[in-house]
């Protein structure tokens, strides 16, 4: 379980830099 825990921090992370740099691309 400690392998899959900072797996899913990343992918928080990479969602929210996505969710980020369409939000400016869009505006």
């Amino acid at each position: 379980m400690s392998s899959i825990f900072p797996r899913l921090i990343v992918r928080k992370k990479v969602a929210r830099m996505r969710n980020f740099l369409w939000l400016l691309k869009t505006v």
